[in-house]
This record gives C-alpha cells, sequence and structure tokens, in this order.
C-alpha cells in the first residue's frame, strides 16, 4: 500500500529532519522515495531556474541521508506553485503517500501548515502524513527538531463510520499487518449535532456506537493489532481528540479529510486541518477515494 513515498521538502534543516523521520517509514515496506523540492516561483521569479543547480546539491545531500539507511531514494526540482506542484508529482510517480513538515506555532507567524502543507491537504487526492516540528531555544541558539520516533508503535484512529474513514481504515489495517501497533480506536459523540434535540438518545447512540467500534476492533486485531483500547468521548470533536491525545500518547494520528456531512470545507476546517494544526503528533490525513489505495 505505502511502496512508494514522495516527500516535500524545502532544503531547510528543518526538512532534513524530516528526511530522518521517513526512515521510521521503513516498517511499513516502502520500495520507492521520491525527495521532490519546488521553487516557489512567487517568492523568486526568473531566478528559478539559476536556482535549480544551487539546490539540487542540497537535495542530493538529504536524498542521501534516506539512502544511508537502506531507502531506495531519488530526488526531483520542479518549478512552480509547491502544493500544486507537490500534487502533480505524487500523482505523476504513482505515490501511496505524502509526507510533509509542519512548523510549530511558535516558529512561524505564517505556519506551513497554514499555507503549503494545508493545500496538499486540502487541494490532493493523496494520503498526508504531517510531521510536526519543535523548535528548541538554548542559550540563543534555535534547533529544529521533530517528533516522529518510531510512529507505528501507538496508532490513534479516529472514526466517524463515514464511507472516508473506512478509507483511513485500509491505512490502518495495513499497518496493523506490517507494524502489529497499540490500536486507540475513538468515535467523538458530536455535543452540537446532540445536545439540543436528542440527547435522551445519547446512552441509545452510545450502544449502537460501541458495538460499531467492537466490530472495527476486532478486525484489527485480527490484521495483528497487539491491543486495541475504545473511546466514545461526548463533546466537539478536535477538542475531545486533541484531549485524548494527552491522555493516551500516541504515536500516530489517523483520520480522514471529509465526515459524514460530505462537506469538505467544513469538516477539513473544523476537525482534520485543527487536529493537524493543534496535535503533537504525527497526523495521517486520509481522503476520501485515495489515489492508489
Amino acid at each position: 500500500m505505502f511502496r512508494t513515498i514522495l516527500i516535500a521538502t524545502d532544503l531547510s534543516a528543518a526538512s532534513e529532519e524530516l528526511c530522518k523521520c521517513v526512515v521510521s517509514l521503513k516498517k511499513i515496506g516502502p520500495r520507492e522515495v521520491w525527495l521532490a523540492h519546488v521553487c516557489n516561483v512567487r517568492q523568486v521569479g526568473g531566478l528559478a531556474t539559476s536556482l535549480k543547480e544551487e539546490h539540487l546539491g542540497e537535495l542530493e545531500r538529504q536524498v542521501g541521508i534516506l539512502k544511508r539507511h537502506g531507502l531506495n531514494a531519488r530526488g526531483v526540482i520542479r518549478q512552480g506553485i509547491p502544493f500544486i506542484e507537490i500534487n502533480r508529482e505524487a500523482t505523476r510517480r504513482k505515490a501511496r503517500l505524502i509526507v510533509v513538515g509542519s512548523h510549530g506555532e511558535g516558529l512561524l507567524k505564517e505556519m506551513l501548515i497554514g499555507s503549503t502543507a494545508f493545500e496538499i491537504i486540502r487541494q490532493g487526492t493523496h494520503p498526508v502524513l504531517v510531521f510536526r516540528h519543535e523548535v528548541i531555544e538554548r542559550e540563543g541558539n534555535r534547533r529544529c527538531l521533530m517528533r516522529c520516533h518510531d510512529p507505528f508503535r501507538h496508532i490513534l484512529f479516529a472514526t466517524d463510520f463515514s464511507k472516508n474513514a473506512a478509507h483511513a481504515q485500509l491505512f490502518v489495517d495495513h499497518i496493523c499487518r506490517e507494524a502489529r501497533p497499540r490500536v486507540t480506536l475513538v468515535h467523538v459523540q458530536e455535543k452540537s449535532r446532540i445536545e439540543h434535540h436528542l440527547k435522551e438518545r445519547l446512552a441509545e447512540f452510545n450502544r449502537i456506537d460501541t458495538a460499531r467500534l467492537e466490530t472495527i476492533a476486532n478486525g484489527l486485531r485480527k490484521r495483528g493489532a497487539r491491543k486495541v483500547d475504545i473511546a466514545i468521548p461526548y463533546g466537539h470533536a478536535v477538542k475531545e481528540l486533541l484531549k485524548l491525545e494527552r491522555k493516551a500518547k500516541p504515536t500516530l494520528i489517523v483520520l480522514g479529510s471529509q465526515g459524514r456531512s460530505w462537506t469538505n470545507e467544513l469538516f477539513l476546517g473544523s476537525v482534520a486541518h485543527n487536529v493537524v494544526r493543534h496535535a503533537k503528533t504525527p497526523v495521517l490525513v486520509v481522503p476520501w477515494r485515495p489515489a492508489f489505495a
């Protein structure tokens, strides 16, 4: 399922950390890794062509990091708008996964997840794995670190039982077969939908949804999950997922980019985008009908 992976790099120190994180993905069996850098024509204009040679050396150095860890890696440089070219390159290479980094809120006012990474998720049809950068300041020096140690040890899988969530589950199934993780399976009873007119039926909803989660959990156990826990919190989806992240301490969050509302902008803006933006944990966002799944 993950045999071809594409990494979006801006050739920065943070992207070098991202390359080191990708080494941890060897567990899910990638056969080919592409490292893609886009010369942003909005920023460099006509200098894009002359900068290509300058960038090529740094790109090859980052490719070398991946090769030294046993990955079949190659690099490519394109010109254009980054999120457009990254999605285009992923389609061209038939990538099963795009890997991007997200700057922490303390690093830049214009966060990467607010621009390039978010647009890659919003506009694309490929699953996107977002690793979050942390900026450490010591004695006046700033260093970028990334949370990515053994991301498949404990998965927090959020489902709303939509068709998109079923697609996301295919990726969880694959990870269970390859990495035998612990899984925390969660469905949030959305307070805004239930509170005013359906609150008296909450116990009924919990019984029905617990049975649905148990069915999913049994399937994950058969596929190799070493332990599956179930949670059905009541509240606002983003807050409850982030609260559970702090409590369960997963190493990876998996969720779909669209929910049962079938309104992409609404769901992505209110749940997937905000989970990616605020979570300390790497997040895998799976779109509806992902390409080459």
